[in-house]
């Protein structure tokens, strides 16, 4: 018997009954691989998985009743929300591969940037390993920036008695050995 779940309202809803359903069926749903397979490694099989990587909980509804439910289309972009937590002048973000981390860092060069090297608790919330520890940015800059970018930042009063070590601005850039379409004059 098929598992009963009920979502809340505002839940997005990614009807299957269109042109590129399976793009999104491949980016939400979890790559399935079966160990018998000749090629004995899955390629790229975190790409498949979405929902894991952003913290999103995806789940797969096959009753067509779902079809029936009163929706609105997405008009406009949608953006996580984000917000600043707490008070402090030290400030603590949960590293989760999220690219708007690397704009965070670039919007703040000045700015202090350290990653804990193990999880801790500060202020009732639990950070993972790798999480910012960030100094150097007023408070009003840091909440502007956290509902822009969609990050959860939690304001501390106290340094967290974890090893850390100093995170670097680093910027990389790649060098192409074929023919470019732009050409200098001679």
């Amino acid at each position: 018997m098929p598992e009963t779940r009920t979502y809340p309202a505002g839940t997005y809803i990614l009807r299957m009954d269109q042109p590129y359903s399976r793009i999104a069926d491949m980016l939400l749903d979890y790559q399935y691989w079966n160990p018998k397979d000749p090629q004995r490694t899955p390629y790229d099989d975190t790409g498949w998985t979405f929902g894991e990587l952003f913290h999103v909980k995806v789940g797969r509804v096959s009753d067509p009743k779902v079809l029936e439910v009163p929706m609105d289309p997405v008009t406009a972009p949608v953006a996580a929300a984000g917000s600043l937590a707490g008070s402090g002048t030290l400030f603590a973000i949960n590293h989760n591969a999220d690219n708007a981390l690397a704009t965070l860092r670039f919007r703040f060069r000045e700015a202090v940037f350290e990653a804990a090297e193990e999880p801790f608790e500060a202020a009732g919330r639990k950070f993972a390993r790798g999480s910012f520890l960030i100094r150097g940015v007023a408070g009003s800059e840091m909440s502007r920036a956290a509902t822009e970018l969609g990050l959860s930042v939690t304001a501390l009063t106290a340094t967290p008695g974890v090893r850390r070590h100093r995170r670097r601005t680093r910027a990389g850039g790649v060098w192409l050995w074929t023919p470019s379409r732009f050409r200098t004059s001679p």
